[in-house]
């Protein structure tokens, strides 16, 4: 599986670049659903759908602060067959933090723990990392990432995996103090449906 933090950073990418061509969202009470996956979006101005696929959803909004922005991500991906929570949370853990050494980025924080309450084995985390060459508005410069969500094996399909992230990307300083109830809020609605 290809990293997490590979992915998120591509997309960080996206939204920091032109936003023309993605699409608005007008109605947040409407749903957005990909196959296996139905997601609210945040009840709040601003959110744009920037990417959309099959397996993919990326909805992203700048933030109040210069080079601010906020994202939510839902991956699926396939999983191999995991026969417990410890087994799934042991490859959830080294796969999350399987990104090559390059030197650009530094975890400063990382909590992983088995999540129960969904329908399916689960593993919540959340992690800041420090980006050391953030392409910025102007120039590259030290920025953090905060992500907040769940990997959770399927519960109508065991070999695929969900990925659904909450995060926001700053400078040092500007933490958002409301960036964990606007995360759980959204991850909390994300409901599992057929494919």
């Amino acid at each position: 599986m290809k990293s997490i933090f590979a992915g998120l950073l591509s997309l960080l990418l996206l939204v920091s670049c032109a936003q023309q061509g993605f699409q608005r969202i007008y109605d947040p009470s409407a749903r957005i659903d990909i196959s296996g996956v139905s997601v609210a979006p945040p009840q709040e101005p601003g959110w744009q759908i920037l990417q959309r696929s099959t397996f993919q959803l990326v909805l992203g909004k700048r933030g109040p602060q210069p080079d601010a922005t906020y994202m939510i991500l839902v991956v699926l991906y396939k999983l191999p067959d995991l026969n417990s929570e410890t087994e799934f949370l042991k490859f959830i853990s080294e796969q999350r933090l399987s990104a090559p050494e390059t030197g650009r980025f530094r975890i400063v924080k990382n909590v992983e723990e088995i999540s129960r309450g969904r329908e399916a084995y689960c593993v919540s985390y959340h992690t800041t990392s420090e980006d050391h060459a953030a392409r910025t508005s102007s120039g590259v410069r030290s920025m953090l990432s905060e992500m907040m969500g769940y990997h959770c094996q399927h519960p109508k399909n065991k070999n695929v995996g969900v990925n659904f992230q909450y995060s926001h990307r700053h400078y040092p300083g500007n933490e958002d103090s409301f960036l964990e109830k606007k995360a759980t809020e959204v991850l909390e609605e994300v409901r599992f449906i057929a494919f």
